[in-house]
């Protein structure tokens, strides 16, 4: 199943129908009757909210809202139900970390990127997944089948999954960073500096490395 954590309000709306209509391509355009999209979310504007469910409905798709409380509160709870997230920021960084496999909106596209190779995340990282970011036309072309293959090749998804928290790991996760800093701070700590004030230039020497990390 496919995961989009996301408050349903005029902001959404426009991405949340765009993981609409990917969910309506798989299920009505490719036949692919074992996905299914849970939408998880605080009601925030019931019309906005009428409009997607009134869609989801007259079109018979395989669309799930989950807005109570009960489940809203602690959302990213249920990441570890999805095959795969789709979302932006801090929602698709928690995704990373439990190796789910990732979909992203775009600017210039309808419907959510999956992200399936480490180029494509980099340069959505580039804009903190917010979907402002620009894909080229051949990526989007290929967006669907890439989709598609997904849902059908266990071992595909696993790699997805791999990418998913091997970038995780290297951007995000705080272990990895201490000991990054660590290894910054010896080799500053035992380095020659020949002025007096060389602390400082230590200090400067780290903050900048942990500025560019």
């Amino acid at each position: 199943s496919f995961m989009r954590i996301s408050r349903i309000n005029a902001e959404k709306a426009a991405s949340l129908r765009a993981s609409l209509k990917l969910i309506e391509r798989l299920y009505t355009t490719e036949r692919l009757r074992n996905v299914e999209l849970v939408i998880i979310g605080y009601v925030e504007d019931q019309e906005v909210f009428q409009l997607l469910k009134s869609h989801v409905d007259n079109k018979e798709l395989p669309v799930r809202f989950v807005t109570d409380s009960a489940f809203t509160v602690r959302a990213s709870d249920y990441l570890v139900s999805a095959d795969a997230v789709i979302g932006t920021g801090r929602g698709l960084q928690e995704a990373a970390s439990l190796g789910i496999p990732l979909l992203c909106p775009v600017a210039n596209s309808d419907e959510p990127i999956l992200i399936y190779e480490e180029c494509l995340m980099e340069l959505l990282y580039q804009t903190n997944f917010s979907g402002r970011a620009e894909i080229d036309g051949r990526r989007i072309d290929e967006n669907l089948r890439t989709i598609v293959r997904l849902v059908n090749d266990d071992a595909f998804r696993i790699e997805m999954g791999v990418l998913a928290q091997t970038f995780f790991s290297e951007r995000f996760d705080v272990r990895v960073a201490v000991r990054k800093y660590l290894e910054l701070y010896r080799g500053a700590a035992f380095k020659s500096f020949d002025n007096v004030g060389d602390v400082f230039v230590k200090a400067r020497t780290i903050f900048r490395a942990i500025r560019v990390t």
